[in-house]
């Protein structure tokens, strides 16, 4: 009884070092997914600046300067910065 303490506190530490961490970075993860939509300002993985101009289940359209457009993968969106009032372009 007394060798299973030391193991089942290394059950304990190994869960709150690492499997907890891991399920509020997906649940971050989602809550950024859910909240992407035409018009949200975004920061894509690598560094890039942009506003979402199309969106599906797969691929995000985002436009980086005015008339330049990419597709990217949903996956690639790090953070929605802010969404735009009503989708519309504000410099406009």
């Amino acid at each position: 009884m007394e060798a299973l303490i030391p193991f089942a506190l290394l059950i304990l530490v190994w869960y709150f070092l690492l499997v907890r961490p891991q399920q509020a970075r997906a649940r971050r993860f989602r809550e950024t997914q859910s909240a992407l939509s035409v018009g949200s300002e975004v920061v894509l993985t690598s560094g890039l600046h942009g506003r979402v101009v199309d969106l599906d289940d797969a691929v995000a359209t985002i436009e980086t300067s005015p008339g330049v457009t990419m597709r990217f993968e949903r996956g690639a969106v790090m953070s929605v910065t802010a969404p735009a009032a009503g989708g519309a372009d504000p410099t406009t």
